[in-house]
Formats: structure tokens, sequence, C-alpha cells
């Protein structure tokens, strides 16, 4: 995951109860001028969630410092330092004080030796008062802040910290790391936002970078994989009296406590507090390996994420550099072009779904995408460019975001937790990106398709977000004059070349049936459920379910998948889209979609693959009107078995079918809260052996009936497929 401005991704330090052997006493609200707060003697927020004190490391025997953690919870989590490199070393002399000129000043040996102060600029009456979000504050007596410790961070980023991207009038906000797992003083880690560059995080070591999040993109909230205990994270951004910008992230009522650290390694976590473990368990550290780290890949190379161990590539177009040090480990030197661009409308632009943008970018304020593309065409210089739309979150009344490189692009990334963006490549021309002997399927778009642009992008954005074995796989895409999608070649093309030709159906023998049911099941069950997103496919069909050269099965087309957020189980549309056949009633006949929807499109899949049979066929199913009320007869009168395809009825396992045949008729039920989840699917087909309702008999509308007669009338023998369009009722 990332965030706006940060990914602050952060190991904490971690240390067990108690600190010291000071034993706490009664604590303390505020400090008014001239009340002391002597070691064991603690400060406390009002309703009990943070506390300040003081504590030492159990790795030292005379250092000791002020610091605040979590109060409510044993495990003491220490959130703020004061006196990072000023340690106590005579804690029985330390004391720290409200002054009179409203300054909070942490001293020992009788006040003569000042370890660390809060000034401020205003005279005196003021007070020191720990905020219940763990704010340290001191204010004046008409309530105004004159200073807080959110200003003043040390390693850690708590719910409400603001965050400064902009530093017109203040400092540069950075957090520090702390020296060792239990040194406290400063270490050499610190992360936050470039003066020069403040849509991204970027952590340090020392002055070089070390670690740089992905480029803010406008997203204002996410859910972070924290369905376990059904939170939500989001991150708002302000605009500030004075003129500059500024990120928060906060939690939903009843989520768990969230903070973000930067250890003394220069890993950055996000932790989220465990209560069943009673212990802290991390999300996503970053960076998670070598490949992550800046620039580590080169120029022009990236981390590949979407491998199992990530590691550097070359981007399309580019060769390493150094090839030996390149197949040694060593990317430093990076990869340069295989031909020099040409400029004056010879070059192209290739599209790089799934991108970290790269670093040391131009920002280009209130541009179109169209713009942003043209500023990149017209300039020779520009080797890439990205574009956004910030209308969810703009700032300074621009909702946009253009991004143009110039020079070398250093530090990508593919896929994986920052892979969120298309970055589009100028290269010499297209005809020149399919490299080597690597066989590819290229998807043109016609300029008389009925599917336009906007599925098109769809397409894009939606198959460049998942990873799946069982979903066929997008190697790039070009948008230009041309509009081409460039998937991985498989080799035996679909399911419907070998499902319904007499010559090449028997190649398709039950084990190889029965895999593709239950491929086909579990990359379904993918999209519903186990992908970052709930994605509703819409057009499950068999010429869309791809064969690679061992038979296994990839899901393909993407252009009418609809991408579901939040809580949100069930959309309706006015532009019903599909294949007639394949479409549940609710959505043929009202519009209403989900995943039940999505459900009852693959059990008509699995009776075809079952029988041989076309949906749409009346051929061979004797005076029945379709394959689904011919499947439930069957089946009602115990003559399920008379459904396999004759081919492999000799040789298949009458076990599997007829759990794949029970199956089918669960999900091509007319009512959808009858169908089941694909989750339960996987599971029956996976062990054969879980109980199973039975199957309601299906309803027959004539009227439909009539209506998916015409639309094949006249092309069953060659399986009508082409994208139907119908204006909801």
């Amino acid at each position: 995951m990332h965030l706006p401005f940060l990914h602050l991704v952060i190991i904490m330090l971690l240390i067990p109860w108690p600190f010291s052997s000071v034993l706490p006493c009664a604590p303390v609200g505020v400090l008014v001028p001239g009340m002391r707060l002597a070691p064991g003697k603690t400060l406390t927020s009002d309703q009990g969630s943070f506390a300040l004190d003081f504590f030492t490391p159990s790795n030292s025997t005379k250092n000791t410092y002020v610091g605040i953690w979590f109060n409510d919870i044993r495990l003491r989590t220490v959130v703020w330092v004061a006196n990072h490199d000023n340690p106590i070393t005579d804690a029985s002399s330390a004391v720290l004080t409200m002054t009179g000129n409203s300054s909070l000043v942490l001293s020992e040996t009788n006040g003569h030796h000042i370890l660390w102060m809060a000034r401020t600029i205003t005279g005196g009456n003021s007070s020191a008062k720990l905020l219940n979000n763990g704010n340290l504050v001191v204010q004046s007596s008409d309530g105004a802040m004159l200073w807080q410790s959110f200003k003043n961070p040390s390693d850690t980023v708590l719910p409400g910290m603001p965050m400064w991207t902009t530093h017109k009038t203040h400092p540069a906000w950075r957090i520090i790391s702390w020296k060792g797992p239990e040194d406290p003083s400063k270490g050499r880690f610190s992360g936050g936002n470039d003066l020069g560059t403040p849509l991204q995080f970027f952590v340090w070591n020392g002055s070089v970078p070390y670690f740089r999040a992905a480029v803010w993109n406008g997203y204002v909230s996410s859910n972070v994989g924290l369905q376990a205990v059904s939170p939500l994270m989001y991150l708002t951004i302000y605009m500030g009296t004075d003129g500059e910008t500024y990120s928060t992230f906060g939690l939903s009522d009843g989520s768990s406590r969230i903070i973000y650290k930067v250890d003394y390694s220069g890993k950055t976590t996000l932790w989220r507090w465990n209560t069943s473990l009673t212990d802290w368990t991390h999300i996503a550290p970053w960076p998670a390996y070598r490949c992550n780290l800046y620039g580590y890949c080169g120029a022009y190379g990236y981390c590949d994420n979407t491998q199992e161990i990530p590691t550097c590539k070359r981007l399309d177009g580019f060769d390493p550099s150094n090839k030996t040090e390149w197949v040694r480990g060593n990317f430093s030197h990076g990869c340069q072009r295989k031909e020099e661009l040409q400029c004056g409308g010879e070059d192209s632009f290739l599209t790089l779904p799934a991108m970290k943008a790269p670093e040391k970018f131009v920002h280009l304020w209130n541009k179109s995408y169209d713009d942003c593309k043209v500023e990149c065409s017209k300039n020779c210089s520009c080797v890439a460019y990205a574009y956004a739309n910030l209308s969810t979150s703009n700032i300074d009344g621009d909702a946009t975001r253009c991004l143009l490189w110039t020079g070398e692009l250093i530090d990508v990334e593919k896929g994986g937790a920052v892979g969120n963006e298309n970055l589009y490549l100028r290269l010499a021309a297209f005809s020149r990106l399919l490299h080597g002997n690597k066989e590819v399927a290229v998807k043109r778009l016609s300029r008389g398709s009925g599917q336009g642009a906007i599925e098109f992008r769809n397409e894009v954005v939606v198959i460049a977000k998942l990873q799946h074995k069982n979903l066929v796989r997008l190697v790039c895409c070009v948008q230009g004059d041309e509009k081409l999608l460039i998937y991985e070649y498989l080799p035996n093309r679909s399911l419907d070349t070998f499902l319904f030709n007499s010559e090449k159906k028997s190649m398709l023998h039950w084990p190889t049936r029965f895999n593709i049911i239950k491929g086909v099941a579990r990359g379904l069950l993918y999209l519903h459920q186990d992908s970052r997103l709930m994605i509703i496919l819409r057009d499950l069909k068999r010429s869309n379910i791809l064969l690679d050269g061992d038979m296994n099965p990839k899901i393909s087309d993407f252009g009418m998948a609809r991408i579901f957020g939040g809580d949100e189980q069930q959309a309706n549309t006015n532009r019903v889209v599909g294949t007639y056949g394949y479409m549940s009633p609710e959505y043929a006949m009202e519009g209403l979609f989900s995943v039940k929807s999505d459900v009852y499109s693959f059990g008509v899949l699995l009776l075809e693959t079952v029988s041989g049979l076309r949906i749409s066929s009346t051929q061979n199913i004797k005076e029945f009107p379709n394959l689904i009320i011919y499947a439930w007869s069957l089946w009602r009168e115990g003559l399920a078995m008379d459904l396999v395809d004759p081919c492999v009825s000799e040789s298949c396992s009458s076990e599997e079918a007829l759990c794949c045949i029970h199956v089918g008729l669960l999900c091509v039920q007319d009512d959808p809260d009858a169908r089941p989840l694909m989750s339960t699917v996987v599971s029956t087909l996976e062990s054969r052996s879980t109980p199973l309702a039975t199957p309601y008999k299906p309803l027959y509308f004539s009227q439909r009936n009539k209506v998916a007669k015409r639309a094949a009338h006249g092309q069953d023998s060659v399986d009508m497929e082409a994208l139907t369009v119908i204006e909801g009722r």
C-alpha cells in the first residue's frame, strides 16, 4: 500500500513493559507554570489513551528519556521522544517544567543543565497538555496552540498528525529513525516529502535517497488489506490558513490502532495493534526487497514486483548497458535504447500499465490527458509522461496531475502495492516493440468496433491490477492512432475452438475439461474476493476462456468488467452488455448485476463444457427449449450422466461429472440469492464432498427465450459472440 506524499511504511520499536524500574504515581492532566514533572509522575491524556513519562531503555543503565506512548495497551510502544540526543544521566535530578514564559523545559541538576526545550514566543499563563490523539501541546490561556509535538515528530506518525507537503512557511517536515532498536538517539534515516517534489515521499540515508514511495495520484482512502478487523483507513488533504498543504490519515470507528514508523535500518512499516494477539502486526514493510531500493535497477530498468521474488528487468525497447554485469546481478549500469528516438512524427508511445512513476519529473499544472500527451509529443526531449485526475482531492483548485520526463527514467517499479498507474513510454515505433522470438497475441480495436475507447481503457485499467494464473496476462498496450492490447500468447486459442468442433472436441478429455472448469472457477473467485479489487466480469463465456499449451484456462476480455468499491455489492445499469444465454435473468431483464451475475454465467459455461452443447442450441435436447431446462430435467429424473458429452462419457469420473452438473444447476438458478458464491463453488469442486442444496426448477420466460432466439437466428452454426447492447427498460 502507499499513501499520498508519504509511503510511511515503518518498523516500530517494541520494548516490553516496563521501561525502567520507576513505579508510576498518580497521573497529571495538565502542566501549568511552576509545576514540575519528575520521574515516576505521569502526564496523561483525558481519556487515558496516551501517557508522557520518563523511561530508560532496557539496554541502558544510565540514559533516561522523556517520551509518549500508548497508555491503554500493556506492550509499551514509544511514539515520541523529547530529548533524542541529550539523554538524562542523573534521573534523580531530572524534571520537566512549564516555565513562566510559556516554554516547556527538560533539565537536570536542579535546572542548571537544560537538555530540551519546547520554546514559544508568547508570554506567560500558558499550560502543557497531552491530547487524546497523542499530541503534546503548549496552549495559551485562550486555547491558542503555541507549540505541538505533532509538528516536531520523532520516528512515528499517528492518526491525525499533519504531514506537511509544502514548506513555504514551515520547516521541512521529517520523521527521523532511532539509532538502534533500543537507542532513541537520532539515526541515519529520515522520511518526508522532498522540497522539490512534494507529490512523493522519500526515505533518506543521510542525504542520499534510500527509498521512494509511489507518486501521489489523487487517492484519498484505502482499506490497506485490513479486512480481518474491518477498519477503513482514510487520508485527507488540507489547505492550511497559511496557504500550505498537509495530509493526515485517520481510522473509522471501531478500527484497531494503526501507526507508521521508520526504523533504524531504513525500513518503513504500517503497524496494526492486534487485540487477540496483544501484539503489533506489520503490514507491507518497505523496501521489502533489494529490488525496491531507490534506483536499484538503474536507468531504464525497473523492479518487477509481479515475480515471486521481485527482480530487475529492462523497459521495452531497451537493453542492458553492461550485459555481463546485468547477468551477474549488478544493475547499476542501467539500460540503453535499442533505437534512438526519431522525433518529427516517427515516434510512438507504449502504454506500460500498473507502474510506479519514475523519479525526477516535471509537473505541469491545469492540463487534460490530451494536453499532457501533446506536451510530451511536441517536445523531442520528452521520453515519457503520466497523467492522473485528482478531482477527489485537488490542491489549489487544480484537479490534474501531468508529469513529463526529459531525462533518464530512474526508480521505476511494476505491480505489487506500488504499481498503480499507466506510464506512457516514448519509443522509436510499435513495429519495433516485439523484439526477439517472444510470441504474443495482439487485440486490435478497429475504428468501427462497438467496443469503444471507454471499454478499451477499462480493460487496460482492470487487467493491469490483476495477477492470477487463470487470468490472461497483459504484456503491454499502445494508444495512439491504433489501440492495441498485447497479451501473452496462448497457442490453443479459446475453449469453443475445441468444444464444438467435431474433429477437435475429442482432445478435451474429461480430466482436461474438469481442470478447465476448476481453473475458471478459481480465476473468478480471485476476481470476486481474493484480488485487491472486487471485479464483476459481466461477459464470461466460452470464447473468452483461452487455453495455454497445457490446456490450462485463462479468463480474458475485461472490457465490460466493473470494479466494485467499499461496501458496494450490486449495481444497476441502463446499458446491458454481454452475450445472450450467459446473462442472468435479473441482468438481462432489469440491468441488475452483482457477483451472482458472474456465477450464473459460470454455471452456463460449466454445463456447456460438460455436455458439449451450446446454451442456445436446440439440437440433441429433444423438446426442451434450452440447455438449462434440459440439464435440470435429466438431473431430476436421475439421468444426469446422460448430459455428459458422449465423446468423454465412458472415460469420465461419474463422481466428478455429477458434482459439476449439480454445481452448474445451482449456479443458473433464477433467484440470485439462491446461487452459491464462487468460494463455495471452488471448495465443492476441489473436495467433491461438500453437501449441496437442491437446485430449484428453472423458470422459463418465453419472451426472453424469443429474444435470445432472434439474436442467434441463422448463426447457431458459428455461435454468434458479437457484443450485445440493449437499452434498459
